[in-house]
């Protein structure tokens, strides 16, 4: 083997390991961009989920507050229809 054979050998060896080590390099970077793409999408999902969770409990929570006042209010309209009879009653 002569020299030049050598460093001819020696460059194409050097050639195929930087590719080798670039297009793993890529493959890594393809496979985490896609794994950070998943769990971006995940997390959108979750976020909305949760966002229309919250959403349903804050209308189950304004459904139940109203359904108290509107009972609250019909009490008080019966205790004051009570109140003007009794006055009613008073003065006759």
């Amino acid at each position: 083997m002569t020299v030049v054979e050598i460093l001819l050998a020696l460059v194409v060896g050097l050639f195929a390991g930087y590719t080798a080590r670039l297009l793993y390099a890529r493959g890594k970077r393809a496979g985490a961009e896609a794994e950070a793409a998943r769990m971006l999408r995940d997390a959108r999902r979750e976020a909305d989920t949760t966002l229309k969770e919250a959403r349903l409990e804050a209308k189950e929570e304004l459904h139940k507050v109203r359904t108290e006042v509107e009972a609250e209010i019909s009490d008080r309209r019966v205790e004051l229809a009570k109140a003007e009879q009794r006055i009613t009653q008073r003065e006759e």
